[in-house]
């Protein structure tokens, strides 16, 4: 395996069983407000033939729903007791769940960020952690098998909707395993995801579902972008390079154990300008694939005018 290990260093996120883990008045939870209210839904589709295609939101900025977090543990019948930390949009049901997942050696501290904003947008997400992807244990079909027995728990307790895996590195291995086997999987999306042994590229024919991925530069910490001919072999893909962006720029927040190792110094573009793409796409595709607003397609076309006026600093290569 060439996945680049991280010693976690930074304390455990607290992740306290709850009674009620989908009960969001709880006393206890966090609420992020977002004050913006960008969002305009387009779930309608108004298109004609004569009438211009609707203009996407911008996801870049924060959306329009206030953000309540709770944590809690399940106990998987695969044998993994898996916390978790749920955001969940404020004054919106989501027609999905969101499950993204962490890198190899990383945790949900390094998740909380698009968990955040993705919530905003509408879309609740779930952040678990996984129980085989540390240095002393390390099992990434396990990790497959795991996420979508989480995926079956929640259904089970808040409400049978689909599911888009999602993650970062390793995770995107695990994301791209579990929506292989779950027929309530709808999409996948992966942050510079990483294969390992050819576990996804051996997968991959038999993903009947979309998967987008965001990929950074060839580096010892991405597996020389590997991921990219993983996921070349499913039938329904769609894949770009972030122009500079590193491995550790699909974490939110990441921390210098990633960029100790990690970063790409000779990049032209700032953090902030990487970050900015990552999230404005990564959120697209959700909002695409969840139904929530079918104008998001637009964001991941590269034929498409606005795709090609937006994107003309070449901050996007198709792969």
């Amino acid at each position: 395996m060439r996945i680049l290990g991280f010693i976690l260093l930074g304390g455990c996120l607290g992740t306290p069983a709850t009674e009620t883990p989908f009960d969001t008045s709880s006393e206890t939870d966090t609420e992020t407000d977002t004050e913006t209210d960008t969002e305009t839904d387009t779930e309608t589709d108004t298109d004609t033939d004569d009438a211009p295609p609707l203009e996407p939101n911008h996801f870049g900025t924060t959306g329009g729903h206030s953000v309540t977090m709770n944590t809690g543990e399940i106990r998987l019948s695969t044998g993994c007791d898996m916390a978790y930390t749920q955001y969940q949009p404020d004054g919106a049901e989501s027609p999905v769940f969101v499950i993204l997942a962490h890198g190899f050696a990383r945790g949900q501290e390094q998740m909380l960020g698009w968990g955040e904003h993705w919530a905003s947008w509408g879309l609740e997400v779930f952040t678990p952690r996984l129980c085989h992807a540390s240095i002393w244990d390390t099992d990434h079909a396990q990790n497959g098998d795991d996420l979508a027995a989480f995926a079956k728990e929640i259904q089970a307790m808040a409400a049978a909707r689909p599911i888009i895996y999602a993650g970062h590195s390793a995770g995107g291995l695990a994301a791209m395993l579990a929506g292989q086997q779950d027929s309530d999987a709808v999409a996948i999306l992966g942050l510079d995801p990483v294969d390992s042994n050819d576990m996804g590229t051996d997968t991959a024919s038999s993903v009947t579902i979309p998967v987008g991925t965001l990929m950074g530069i060839p580096s010892s910490c991405n597996a020389d972008q590997n991921g990219t001919n993983m996921v070349r072999g499913v039938p329904n893909h769609q894949s770009f390079l972030v122009t500079d962006a590193d491995h550790c720029d699909f974490e939110n927040p990441t921390n210098g154990m990633c960029t100790a190792f990690c970063s790409n110094n000779s990049a032209s573009q700032t953090d902030s300008e990487i970050g900015d793409v990552i999230t404005l796409m990564s959120t697209a595709w959700l909002r695409w694939h969840s139904g929530l607003e079918k104008p998001a397609a637009r964001w991941w076309d590269p034929a498409d005018p606005f795709f090609s006026a937006y994107f003309t600093d070449n901050s996007l290569t198709e792969l």
